[in-house]
């Protein structure tokens, strides 16, 4: 009997398209299934070749509304929970996985799904408490392979220029973040250079992270949080928000007047605290010496969740959950 894999979002821009495309190339390659990308937004090119990401395999798409009309008993559905409204969990016989990236993508979570898997511990606790779900967990990925060869020193990059990216109420946190910090350190130079999602390749982004001594993502929640993983791989002192799921590999700094301890990785604070963010970013411009310590402590952590360690871990999964009936 054939079997088929229907991949909610794989071709998504997000990182969370990366990370489901990813999936469907385990399920291709170690189990055999014909893997299908199912697309969330009509207007959604399926050209994989303008695609951010890699695309080694071009699998078949549809759309999300003719799910319906296609799936069968015997096929498999990989969704995430942003999808929740469509109720595919209700409405699909086949079976059902949610890979559940995100914590605040949806109103209420499609309860009816066979299995759940949290890509960090926060959001394990949080379907935990929120729905009496206890899901597996499994990391995503990062490719330190594309990290720049040959690193710019610390030193030698600009010493008061912040890459910044972010999400949800981006424009609006910048604009606290700038009143709070010419108020509050009116004596500090700072330089933003601003990223808009989406914007560049993988590669370039890494590049760009590279070239700056500070990384800050203005970012309320993350479900696991890539970017920040990354700019530590290439160099850079980490700022914004943690967003609760990036304290699976940030240590945020602690100090009873700032929020600082040497021993620490990363200069993020919990959102809202916009004055204590500020109190870091101001210490750290001008500490260059603790600040090039820190920069030091999270490069390797990218190593820690390696597409070689998701791929071992989604297998290991898939042979427990296609095996158990």
């Amino acid at each position: 009997m054939s079997k088929t894999a229907y991949i909610v979002g794989g071709y998504g821009s997000a990182g969370s398209g990366q990370i489901a495309y990813r999936i469907a190339w385990i399920l291709h390659t170690h189990f055999d299934y014909h893997c299908v990308i199912v697309t969330t937004d009509s207007r959604q090119s399926y050209d994989t070749s303008c695609a951010i990401f890699e695309h080694p395999i071009c699998f078949d798409s549809v759309e999300i509304t003719e799910l319906a009309m296609l799936v069968q008993p015997q096929d498999l559905l990989i969704s995430n929970p942003a999808n929740s409204h469509h109720f595919l969990g209700g409405r699909l016989t086949c079976r059902k996985i949610m890979y559940v990236q995100a914590y605040t993508s949806f109103t209420i979570l499609d309860g009816f799904f066979d299995n759940y898997v949290a890509v960090s511990h926060f959001v394990h606790h949080f379907l935990r408490f929120e729905y009496g779900i206890n899901a597996a967990i499994i990391p995503p990925f990062a490719r330190a392979e594309c990290v720049p060869k040959n690193l710019i020193p610390w030193q030698e990059r600009p010493p008061h220029k912040i890459m910044v990216m972010g999400k949800l109420f981006f424009a609006e946190l910048l604009q606290l973040f700038r009143d709070r910090m010419a108020k509050k350190y009116p004596h500090i130079p700072i330089e933003l250079n601003l990223i808009e999602r989406f914007s560049k390749t993988q590669p370039e982004l890494l590049q760009l992270m590279a070239e700056h001594r500070y990384f800050m993502q203005l970012s309320p929640c993350e479900g696991f949080g890539l970017t920040p993983l990354e700019a530590m791989a290439c160099g850079c002192v980490t700022l914004g928000f943690h967003g609760n799921g990036s304290l699976d590999y940030l240590r945020p700094l602690h100090h009873k007047n700032l929020d600082f301890l040497y021993q620490h990785n990363s200069g993020m604070v919990a959102y809202p605290q916009m004055d204590k963010l500020c109190n870091n970013v101001a210490y750290l411009l001008s500490h260059s010496e603790t600040a090039k310590r820190i920069s030091s402590r999270g490069n390797s952590l990218i190593h820690q969740f390696s597409v070689e360690n998701f791929d071992h871990n989604w297998v290991n999964y898939f042979n427990n959950f296609l095996n158990s009936q």
